[in-house]
C-alpha cells in the first residue's frame, strides 16, 4: 500500500511537470500537487493508525513476556503506542503551518 502511494505521488508529479503552467489544468495541478504531498501521506497514516494502535494495546494488555520474542514485541508495542500519540500532533502542526486555510476547520 505504501509503495502504491509513492508511485501515485510520482505519477501526479510527472503530470504536473508535463502540463503547461499557464493553462487552467496546469494551475489546477499546481494547487493539487501542493496538497497531495501532505494529504495523501496523512490519509495513509490514518488508515494504518487504527491497526497499529489496536495491536500494540492488545499486546500490552496481554502481559505475556515469557520468551525473548515476546519481550521484543512488548517493547515495539510501547514504541508504537508513544508514536501514535506524538505523530498525529506533529502532522496537525505541519499541515496547519503549511496550509493556513485548514486552521479554520
Amino acid at each position: 500500500m505504501g509503495f502504491a502511494l509513492v508511485l501515485l505521488n510520482i505519477i501526479v508529479g510527472i503530470v504536473y511537470c508535463a502540463a503547461p503552467k499557464k493553462s487552467p489544468f496546469g494551475q489546477y495541478m499546481g494547487k493539487m500537487i501542493g496538497q497531495f504531498k501532505y494529504n495523501a501521506y496523512i490519509r495513509y497514516y490514518m488508515l494504518s493508525y487504527f491497526d497499529l494502535v489496536f495491536f500494540s494495546i492488545m499486546k500490552l494488555v496481554e502481559d505475556n513476556n515469557t520468551t525473548q520474542a515476546r519481550k521484543i514485541a512488548t517493547l515495539a508495542s510501547y514504541i508504537i503506542f508513544v508514536f501514535s500519540i506524538v505523530i498525529p500532533v506533529f502532522l496537525v502542526t505541519l499541515v496547519c503551518s503549511r496550509f493556513p486555510v485548514l486552521k479554520i476547520k
